[in-house]
């Protein structure tokens, strides 16, 4: 869609980006009809998407702009093209057409990237790894045959200081975005359960277990369950999504947690207040409708053949047969994780906040059952103390609050003309004092005052075209701010440098404005070096 703006506008041709895309749909829809059916969002993408691209080209130029003022002449290096790349999505290619001057591009540039981004960490806990196992069977996965055991008797076919291995076992290892179980075996924590090959490892802490010794087995029941309801809560919310949203809606990304967990989903804007009510809404009508959920384990192609694509929300399930979880009439999923037999097992659902993790990713942060009514709960005693505090009612909070907010602007309103006219105050009896230097008045002023209201008196001093002013604030070693009027050809970044260099410090800016640190020097001793300085090269 970006090049094929970007190619219009080039060639200035009247075609918009939205009427090519529609002649490709139209062309299309006989042979893939959705296409046709889905008209309506697909034009809309294009429309948000071409915003979005206008947006970055007309924000970008500024960017660059800007970053090649602040290089004073060099060019812009390699680690400034990442840089825009990764913070402002500008392509080497458009940082070369904003640029006044040409820029080498490396011809492995997104190479580069991607190697980059693959040696990051993934944060994984690399205390978990598990470097060897010896020749293991593979462990009995029981949690399948009863999702809510929580107590059971197995064998230790495996044993070392950090991890146990059973012939079968009731505990959930971490996978598919879901959070472990914990719990207890003969006594000892389990802190944390992990798939290896076809092996499950229990990390416990406490004293060794034996092989073949006979283990009595407990799993924290209110985690097992909160971690259920999280995850069939997040089968309930993509369907729910995508109903309220549109077809576009996949699963970018999930994460079950015990108190609280996220769903990513594909999504080409920030979701309005209104949309997140009927999200919200749509998942408890389904809750409170105890939907049955079902699961099957069925061969690949089979199921593809019955659910299409959309089976893979959490990305394509590896194996010939695939376990597939169905909530009655309403969402079909290929899942590992652990569900709830009926919706109504879910209990209240909140969501708590969504937000814009990158472009076309939207992440919802969610609760449900315990956690949910804990949230609501939270609000609810937030409501009560603003009640107190306010003296209001509920149904007149909001108010009692932006009465409150219009004060406290009045006031900051007040302390700001304050600080104006101290400012402008200080400024003038700074002038008359200042001192005739080449035909320049310069001003040393040290002041124990916060560096924002002494950039207000810096402001108003280099209005005057003539006014070199050099302040000194309270530390060790001191901030130091150096500003000049239009009048004056002295660099500010220049002197900075210059007086840091015979002072000690370090600092830098522009031409007309520049700030940094300096070690101790005294009026008398700065008012020397910049005489000296003035009359030498102004």
């Amino acid at each position: 869609i970006r090049s094929a703006v970007t190619t219009i506008g080039k060639r200035k041709a009247k075609t918009k980006s939205c009427e090519i895309r529609d002649r490709q749909r139209w062309f299309c829809q006989r042979d893939f009809p959705e296409l046709k059916t889905e008209k309506e969002d697909i034009l809309k993408l294009v429309e948000v998407e071409q915003g979005k691209y206008e947006e970055t080209v007309s924000r970008g130029r500024a960017v660059v702009r800007k970053l090649e003022s602040a290089r004073a002449g060099e060019p812009i290096a390699l680690s400034d093209l990442i840089g825009l790349y990764e913070s402002h999505g500008l392509s080497p290619e458009q940082v070369a057409e904003f640029a006044s001057r040409k820029i080498e591009i490396p011809d492995d540039f997104y190479a580069r990237i991607a190697a980059a981004r693959n040696t990051q960490s993934d944060g994984t806990d690399e205390g978990r790894s598990v470097t060897a196992l010896p020749q293991l069977r593979a462990t009995e996965r029981a949690y399948y045959e009863s999702q809510y055991c929580t107590e059971f008797d197995a064998t230790v076919v495996y044993c070392d200081s950090r991890l146990i291995v059973l012939d079968r076992t009731y505990f959930y290892p971490e996978g598919g975005g879901q959070d472990p179980d914990t719990g207890y075996i003969e006594g000892r924590r389990i802190s944390d359960v992990q798939l290896v090959g076809n092996v499950i490892a229990h990390f416990y802490e406490g004293r060794m277990l034996h092989e073949g010794q006979k283990v009595h087995c407990t799993i924290d029941r209110d985690r097992r369950m909160n971690l259920m309801r999280h995850h069939t809560a997040t089968h309930v919310l993509i369907a729910g999504a995508r109903k309220i949203l549109g077809n576009h809606v996949w699963q970018a990304g999930a994460h079950k947690q015990s108190d609280i967990s996220r769903l990513d989903i594909t999504h080409f804007a920030q979701l309005s207040p209104e949309e997140v009510a009927q999200i919200e809404e749509t998942v408890n009508t389904v809750i409170l409708e105890n939907r049955r959920i079902t699961v099957e384990v069925m061969d690949r192609i089979r199921a593809e053949s019955l659910y299409g694509f959309r089976l893979y929300q959490g990305g394509v399930v590896p194996g010939r047969d695939i376990r597939v979880v169905t909530v009655e009439g309403w969402d079909v999923e290929a899942c590992a994780g652990t569900h709830c037999e009926r919706t109504g097992e879910i209990g209240a659902f909140k969501i708590l906040q969504t937000s814009r993790i990158q472009d076309g990713v939207i992440r919802i942060e969610f609760v449900a059952g315990m956690p949910a009514l804990h949230a609501i709960q939270g609000i609810f005693s937030t409501v009560e103390e603003l009640k107190k505090k306010l003296s209001s009612d509920e149904h007149h909070l909001a108010e009692a609050v932006d009465r409150l907010s219009a004060k406290v602007r009045e006031m900051e309103r007040k302390l700001q003309s304050g600080e104006d006219r101290s400012a402008m105050k200080l400024s003038s009896e700074l002038i008359e004092k200042a001192y005739s230097v080449n035909g320049a008045r310069v001003i040393i002023h040290r002041s124990d005052a916060e560096q924002e209201q002494m950039k207000k008196v810096m402001k108003t001093l280099t209005a005057e075209n003539d006014v070199l002013a050099l302040i000194l604030l309270k530390g060790s070693p001191a901030r130091i701010m150096i500003g000049r009027g239009s009048g004056l050809s002295v660099s500010c970044s220049g002197l900075l440098l210059e007086i840091a260099e015979k002072f000690g410090g370090n600092g830098g800016g522009s031409d007309e404005f520049a700030q940094g640190v300096v070690n101790a020097a005294g009026e008398r001793e700065l008012l020397d070096f910049i005489r000296k300085r003035l009359t030498s090269k102004q």
